[in-house]
């Protein structure tokens, strides 16, 4: 853990940076609602533990910076234990002024609305910033067309070929790769019907996603249906890492390698192909490099990385360059298309999430994406690495996924305060004191053993890679 975070200090701030943001927009939430049921807040704070520096309003609040900078809270008067209610000596107490503004002597309505504020919050940041993001840069657009297909996979074997170009899934409208990538990522065993275009002809096949076992470019062994299918990414080199084995072979950006091993390439997918079945003792990589009207043949000694997650060994070699991803453009919208865009790309989040959680309690796939703080700040680091565009897509990202997790029903979240509210509201009187310190107790195992898990997964793949 400490070398990860020594050696990339970039990552963590990136990491910390869009937490932060997501964070106080979360909290920010629950306090100006706070504020307009005449709730008095007096602490907002980013981060848990001692403070490192803050400040007081003209109202009394608190606001402050913690040391753990991995998430906050608000504290609200009267807020004194888990069920947000205090015991009956402070009750007897409090002046009716106080009463006024203590959070606990709220209406039942007025307090569920200041809890679920959190979880909005999140939800409408997420559709400003995919409404910007859309407005200002465009939405990523890749054309649909297939640019490989897996040997032996679902798509191979019903007919699929490189250069379909896909119009529909299950009679949604394709328009963008970007939406075949989102379908892929939570198929499961259930047919779907592609309808597609070849040669000027449109034909529609049924698929039914296979099992299989992959590592994605991150090292990570992932388990799960797939249909096989590839994006038609060029191999034409956008970066190379500095001291990497493409830099010391004399590779530079706008390369396009067209043959490694002796194999053709034309995309991506069967570049990556080469790489997963290259033996080094067999000798060194061949590739084939076309720069500009020049054609030449150069040798490079990839890097080994081994991943083992509680299965068996798999090897993945890599030359420290990342690939340009060809016709990708970007569609700009005016304000009302990019916000309703926006409300869309929220909602498709939210449904993917459940989708993919259904599928891991199914057991129709594996657990390595329950991620923990490692992970999440690896995928900042490579979302800043990527740009603005792709940071801000990644922030949005994170609210969504922040407000939804807060939505669960779980004690100690505010979706657990607002199912204790909802029991309230049907039994006419809240749960008693032992009920509700039982269940809490409950609720805070379960999102400290969930924690635990995902770090642990984390761990795993980093000692793994």
């Amino acid at each position: 853990m400490i070398e990860f975070l020594a050696d990339n200090t970039a990552t963590v701030v990136a990491f910390l940076v869009g937490l932060t943001i997501v964070v106080f927009v979360h909290e920010m939430g629950h306090f100006w609602v706070a504020r307009r049921n005449g709730v008095r807040v007096e602490v907002f704070s980013i981060g848990f533990g001692p403070e490192l520096f803050g400040f007081n309003d003209r109202h009394g609040t608190r606001w402050k910076f913690a040391a753990v900078p991995l998430g906050g809270y608000v504290k609200m008067f009267g807020d004194e234990d888990a069920s947000s209610k205090p015991d009956a000596e402070a009750a007897e107490e409090m002046s009716d002024e106080d009463k006024a503004v203590a959070f606990p002597f709220k209406s039942l309505g007025q307090k569920a609305a200041i809890v679920f504020a959190g979880p909005a919050a999140n939800f409408i940041f997420a559709v400003i910033v995919y409404a910007f993001v859309f407005m200002s840069f465009g939405q990523p657009a890749t054309p649909p067309v297939i640019g490989s297909v897996v040997s032996g996979s679902a798509a191979a074997e019903a007919g699929i070929q490189a250069g379909d170009r896909i119009l529909a899934i299950d009679g949604e409208p394709i328009e963008r790769y970007e939406e075949v990538q989102a379908v892929a990522l939570l198929v499961d065993g259930t047919p779907l019907d592609i309808r597609f275009e070849r040669g000027g002809i449109e034909r529609t096949i049924t698929v039914t996603p296979t099992r299989l076992e992959t590592i994605d470019d991150q090292g990570t062994v992932r388990d799960g249906y797939t249909l096989g299918v590839n994006p038609p990414y060029p191999t034409l080199i956008h970066t190379i890492s500095p001291d990497s084995p493409a830099e010391r072979a004399g590779l530079e950006p706008e390369d396009r390698i067209v043959a490694a091993q002796g194999v053709p390439v034309q995309v991506f997918a069967d570049f990556r192909e080469v790489l997963e079945g290259f033996d080094p003792a067999q000798g060194p990589l061949r590739l084939t490099i076309e720069r500009g009207d020049q054609r030449f043949e150069r040798t490079l000694d990839p890097v080994i990385e081994t991943y083992d997650e509680n299965g068996p060994t798999e090897s993945v070699a890599r030359i420290g360059v990342t690939f340009s991803l060809g016709d990708r453009t970007h569609i700009a919208y005016g304000p009302f298309e990019a916000a309703w865009r926006g409300v869309g790309e929220t909602v498709r989040v939210v449904e993917h999430t459940f989708t993919a959680l259904g599928q891991m309690i199914a057991g129709d796939r594996g657990t390595e994406d329950l991620g923990g703080p490692i992970r999440i700040a690896q995928f900042f680091g490579q979302a800043a690495e990527a740009g603005v565009v792709t940071f801000l897509l990644s922030i949005a990202l994170l609210s969504v996924n922040l407000g939804l997790i807060n939505l669960f029903p779980i004690p100690v979240l505010d979706g657990g305060h607002l199912l204790m509210y909802g029991i309230e509201a049907v039994m006419g009187r809240p749960l008693g004191e032992a009920a509700q310190e039982i269940s809490f107790r409950i609720g805070l195992a379960v999102v400290l053993g969930l924690m635990v898990f995902a770090t642990w997964n984390d761990i795993v793949q980093l000692v793994g890679g």
